[in-house]
C-alpha cells in the first residue's frame, strides 16, 4: 500500500493524539488508509484483516468502535443539527392542509396533487366521508376498515374482494393463473361461471355476484373504495382518484424471473409455442443464460410475445412461481450478480391522464413524482411539524435482518412494554410483536393511535430495485457509476 508502515504509524498516531470521543475528523484525508482497507477487503485474495480497536488504543472510548473501518462507519452515522429546523404548529398545519386539500378538490385540472403529510394529521379521516371521488388504499383490510369508518357506509360503495370457491381445484387453478400473471383468463372463468358453463352452481352465484358488483363499483357515481391495484387497472366512473397512501410501488414494480421456471415450462410442453417454427421462449431462455451478471437491458423486441393463449400449460405445470406476463412487459431487467438463475426486472404503470389524481403519503418521494410527470405535479410538503411525543432512537447497530439476527437478545432488552413492529419473519422472535402490522403492511392503519409503539429494524431494498429505479428515470447506472457507498444525507 502506497505510503506503508510509515503512513500507517502517522495516522495511529494522529488518531490517539486527537481522538475525543466525538468525530474529530474534518474532509481532510485522514481516514483515507481506512477507505483503502475497506476497498482492498471486498476481494478474499488482497484482504487486509485490521486489529479490533481494543487490543491496541489505549483510550477505552475506542473501544465502543470494532476497528478503524468501524470507527469511520460509526463516526459518520451520527446526526449532526446544523441549524433549528422551522416546525409549524398541529393546529397550524392541521388548518393549511384542509386549505390545500379543498384547493386541490375544487381544481378542474387532471394535474397530480402530491400531499407530504406526517402521521397522525388526520388525512384518512378527511376523505373518507367525500361524495363522488374514488379512494384507493393500499389493501383491502384498511379499505374495509376505513369503509366501514364512514358515517353513512350506504352513501358510498366497495369493490368486492376476489371470491374463494367451494370447488378447491378452481382456486388452485385462479390461484396459479394470477401467480403467472395471466389476469385475463381469470376473468374468462368468471364469465364461464356465470354463465353457468362450468363450476357448481354455489360458485356460480359467487361468481356472478363478484361480477355484478364489479360492474356496479365500475359506474358508481357515489364515492368508490377500492384498493391501489384496482385504481390503476379500472376506468372508474369518478374524475378525482385519491390515493391514500404512496402507490409508487405498483408504478415502478419491481419483481424477479428464475430462468429455472422457463426450463420447466419447456420439459413440460407440447405445445407449438415450443416446436421448431415458434420458439421464441425458448430463445428466451438462451438469451437469458448468457447475459453477463450487472448489465441492466432492455428486453429485445423479439421476446415480447403474447402468451396468452397458454395458460393451460402454466397451471399444469408445478413449481412456476414466476410472474412471467409481466416480465414480458418489462422495461429493463438486470442479472443478479450472485445467482445466475436470477433476473430482476422492472415495469411501469402509469397514472391516469384523465383524472385529477391526489396522493397522500408521509414519506412520499417527491423528486421521482417529478421526474416521471413533470410539471403535472403539484406538491404540498407539510412535513415540519411540532411532535406532541418523543422519538427514542437506538443507532448503535444498523438493525437489517442480519443485524437483528445477532443483537436480537439486546434489542429484546431495549424494548419497552409496548406493541412493536418489526420484519414479518421475526414476529415469533421479538417480543410484543404486532400480529396485523410488520414492515410492509403498516401503511395507513390506525390501529395504534393515541399509542406508543416501538419500531424494531431497518428495512433494506435489493440493491437491483435502485439500479432499476435509476435506469427508468434516467440516471447513469452503468458499471462505472453504480458503487454503492456511505453519503452524508441532509
Amino acid at each position: 500500500m502506497q505510503g506503508g508502515q510509515q503512513l500507517y504509524e502517522e495516522r495511529l498516531k494522529e488518531f490517539n493524539a486527537t481522538h475525543t470521543g466525538n468525530n474529530p475528523y474534518p474532509d481532510d484525508g485522514r481516514f483515507e488508509l481506512a477507505r483503502s482497507f475497506n476497498k482492498y477487503n471486498k476481494d478474499v485474495d488482497t484482504a487486509y484483516f485490521p486489529q479490533r480497536l481494543e487490543h491496541f488504543s489505549p483510550y477505552a472510548s475506542d473501544h465502543v468502535h470494532q476497528n478503524l473501518i468501524a470507527a469511520e462507519r460509526d463516526l459518520l452515522d451520527g446526526i449532526k443539527q446544523f441549524e433549528p429546523i422551522k416546525r409549524m404548529s398541529l393546529e397550524h398545519a392541521e388548518q393549511y392542509f384542509e386549505y390545500q386539500f379543498s384547493e386541490a378538490m375544487d381544481c378542474l385540472s387532471d394535474d397530480i396533487f402530491i400531499f407530504k403529510l406526517p402521521t397522525g394529521l388526520g388525512k384518512t379521516r378527511r376523505v373518507k366521508e367525500l361524495k363522488e371521488v374514488t379512494l384507493a388504499f393500499p389493501t383491502n383490510d384498511l379499505k374495509r376498515e376505513v369503509y366501514e369508518e364512514r358515517q353513512d357506509p350506504n352513501s358510498a360503495i366497495m369493490t368486492p374482494e376476489f371470491p374463494v370457491f367451494a370447488e378447491n381445484e378452481l382456486n388452485e387453478c385462479i390461484t396459479k393463473l394470477y401467480k403467472t400473471g395471466f389476469i385475463s383468463q381469470v376473468h374468462c372463468i368468471l364469465w364461464d361461471l356465470k354463465k353457468g358453463l362450468i363450476g357448481s352452481p354455489s360458485d356460480q352465484r359467487l361468481a356472478e355476484d363478484y361480477i355484478v358488483r364489479n360492474e356496479a363499483a365500475k359506474n358508481a357515481i357515489h364515492s368508490v373504495f377500492t384498493t391501489h391495484t384496482r385504481a390503476l387497472h379500472t376506468p372508474f366512473f369518478h374524475d378525482t382518484l385519491i390515493f391514500d397512501e404512496d402507490p409508487l410501488p405498483l408504478l415502478l414494480d419491481v419483481d424477479t424471473l428464475k430462468i429455472a421456471d422457463l426450463k420447466t415450462i419447456k420439459k413440460k410442453s407440447k405445445s407449438p409455442l415450443f416446436g421448431h417454427y415458434k420458439t421464441r421462449l425458448v430463445g428466451l431462455e438462451r438469451y437469458l443464460e448468457q447475459v453477463e451478471e450487472n448489465e441492466i437491458l432492455p428486453l429485445p423486441e423479439e421476446f415480447k410475445v403474447d402468451i396468452s393463449n397458454e395458460w393451460m400449460l402454466f397451471v399444469e405445470t408445478e413449481g412456476i412461481e414466476t410472474n412471467i406476463i409481466k416480465f414480458l412487459d418489462c422495461a429493463y431487467f438486470y442479472k443478479d450478480e450472485n445467482d445466475r438463475d436470477l433476473i430482476h426486472f422492472i415495469r411501469r404503470q402509469e397514472l391516469p391522464t384523465d383524472k385529477k389524481v391526489i396522493i397522500m403519503s408521509a414519506t412520499i418521494p417527491v423528486d421521482i413524482y417529478k421526474e416521471l410527470y413533470g410539471q403535472r405535479v403539484q406538491v404540498i410538503d407539510i412535513t415540519d411539524v411540532t411532535h406532541r411525543g418523543r422519538i427514542t432512537q437506538h443507532t448503535k447497530y444498523s438493525y437489517s435482518r442480519n443485524s437483528l439476527t445477532k443483537h436480537l437478545d439486546e434489542a429484546n432488552g431495549k424494548l419497552e412494554n409496548r406493541p412493536t413492529i418489526t420484519f414479518k419473519s421475526f414476529n415469533d422472535h421479538v417480543e410484543n410483536a404486532s400480529p396485523d402490522m410488520w414492515f410492509g403492511n403498516c401503511s395507513g392503519y390506525n390501529l395504534y393511535t393515541g399509542t406508543s409503539i416501538n419500531v424494531l429494524g431497518t428495512p433494506h431494498k435489493h440493491n437491483a430495485q435502485y439500479l432499476l429505479f435509476g435506469k427508468v428515470l434516467g440516471v447513469n447506472v452503468d458499471a462505472f457509476n453504480r458503487e454503492f457507498r456511505m453519503q452524508i444525507v441532509e
